[in-house]
This record gives structure tokens, C-alpha cells and sequence, in this order.
């Protein structure tokens, strides 16, 4: 038997960063990931690993898509294969462009997975503030789709701090998304881009994990509590994880302890 790591993968696995791969081609430019990939001398025979598309937040505005390369890093070397997703800003497009965006990016990963090792049949979402929005509101919004798709399987889906219900918004960056002046006059629009009106009994919804600041005053943990509780009353795999006094996102959604229970949630979904 080879030598394994810390993390049960062979010892001479390395992982490898792959800068601005395009995925899809809109009038505003070019959509790229950043990709942390797997690499060996000698590769087994089917040897692949599960892969985890991330959204960075933004406040849906432009996405910064190199500042969490080292931070993806701690997860890839843990065997997941990364690929952070830009998508379009809300100056560029307005909402449901974001969502259409990352199921582009998720065709294209499953289309192009030999390349970088990955089963796209063990594949998930997660990202950060508004990227936990748009992750959530895709698997929700799209099940159907999803449910359906031939080239990959859709896991479950990690939201940190997450912006889940836009009638608890209300400020600029969620107007902007909307491409409105008052969310309160678009009632229907703004149900739209909630998560919330996704979900019922007969809903298909891959298991999700919340996790959120109990001190975050930028979007309150009652976005997540109020979906986590919409989950469970539908009877749908959902866990919830509030960080006491913790604020929006930062450095202590790095923490080891958390990329731990990130790591159980992935193995479960996985199994």
C-alpha cells in the first residue's frame, strides 16, 4: 500500500493552482475560475476526486477572485478539487444573471473533469455572503434542472453568511441586484430571488450546511435561522451552525474547527 498524508490521500499528491480558466464568453467579457487541482507522477487508473465550486462574495457587486486563493488552498489539500467561480456583477447584470452564470460554470467543470481529475457526480456549491446567496438560490431555484442534468451530480451546498430572504435586505447592493430603487415595490421580483419560495414537501433539494455569525451586522444570522428552519419543517437535509459573536465572514470561516465540520458535511453527502 502507497503512503498516505494527514488527510488519507497519497503521499505524493500535490496541488496545483490553475489561474483564469474560461468558462463562458457574455457581452460584458470573459467568465474565468480559479481552479486548485490534483496532481501526480503516476495517477491510478480512475483515480479522481470530488470537486467544490465557491462563489466569492461581493455584495453581488465585482468579485475579488484572487485574495482566497491561499484559503481555498486549506480545503483542496484536504482532497477537493476547487474552482472559484466569477460571475457577473450586478453593474453588468442584473439578477437572474448570477444564477445562470454558476450553472454554466457547473456544466462546464463537469464537461472538462478529466482534465483536472474530478467526478463530477460528487460535486458541490458553497461561497461566502452574497456567493452563499447564489449558490443556495441556484440548487433551490433550479432543482429541476438539476435534478435532471446527465453530466454531473449536485451533492449539497455550503452557505456562509449568507443573504437567503431579500424582504430582510432592503439596502443598496440588493436594490442594485434587482435593478430597482424599493424592494417593497417589487414584492414578486424580490420573492424570486429569495430562497425561501424554493422550498416545499416535494421540492428535490440537495443537503445544505449554514453557517453564520451570530454578531454578523451586515446580514443578520436570521436569514440563515429563517432558512434553516423552512428546510427542516419541509423535512429537508439541512444543518445550521452559528459561530457565537462572530461578524460577517473574515478569517473565522478559515478556522480549522470549521473547515472540519465543512469536511464532515462534504464526507456525509458523499457517501
Amino acid at each position: 500500500m502507497s503512503a498516505m498524508n494527514e488527510y488519507g490521500l497519497p503521499a505524493d499528491i500535490e496541488w496545483l493552482y490553475a489561474p483564469n480558466i474560461p468558462y463562458a464568453q457574455r457581452n460584458t467579457g470573459e467568465l474565468c475560475l480559479q481552479i486548485i487541482f490534483p496532481y501526480r507522477r503516476n495517477w491510478q487508473d480512475h483515480e479522481n476526486y470530488p470537486v467544490l465550486l465557491f462563489v466569492p462574495g461581493a455584495a453581488w457587486y465585482r468579485q475579488e477572485m484572487y485574495n482566497s486563493v491561499p484559503q481555498w488552498a486549506k480545503l483542496a489539500e484536504r482532497g477537493i478539487v476547487v474552482a472559484a467561480v466569477q460571475v457577473r456583477s450586478s453593474a453588468e447584470a442584473k439578477f437572474p444573471a448570477q444564477v445562470e452564470d454558476l450553472l454554466d460554470a457547473m456544466h462546464h467543470i463537469a464537461g472538462d473533469a478529466e482534465r483536472w481529475h474530478i467526478n463530477p457526480h460528487r460535486m458541490f456549491l458553497a461561497g461566502q455572503s452574497s456567493g452563499a446567496h447564489i449558490s443556495l438560490l441556484t440548487a433551490l431555484a433550479h432543482q429541476k434542472e438539476i435534478t435532471a442534468a446527465a453530466d454531473f451530480t449536485l451533492r449539497g451546498v455550503i452557505g456562509v453568511s449568507a443573504p437567503t430572504e431579500m424582504t430582510l435586505c432592503g439596502g443598496k447592493p440588493s436594490c442594485d441586484l434587482l435593478g430597482v430603487s424599493d424592494l417593497s415595490a417589487v414584492p414578486e421580483r424580490a420573492a424570486e430571488a429569495s430562497c425561501e419560495m424554493y422550498i416545499s414537501p416535494d421540492a428535490v433539494i440537495p443537503p445544505m450546511m449554514l453557517i453564520h455569525g451570530t454578531s454578523d451586522s451586515v446580514v443578520s444570522v436570521e436569514h440563515s435561522r429563517r432558512l434553516y428552519i423552512q428546510l427542516a419543517e419541509n423535512r429537508k437535509s439541512a444543518r445550521l451552525l452559528e459561530v457565537p459573536g462572530e461578524g460577517h465572514g473574515g478569517a473565522w470561516q478559515w478556522r480549522k474547527s470549521l473547515m472540519d465540520e465543512m469536511m464532515h458535511f462534504i464526507r456525509e453527502c458523499d457517501m
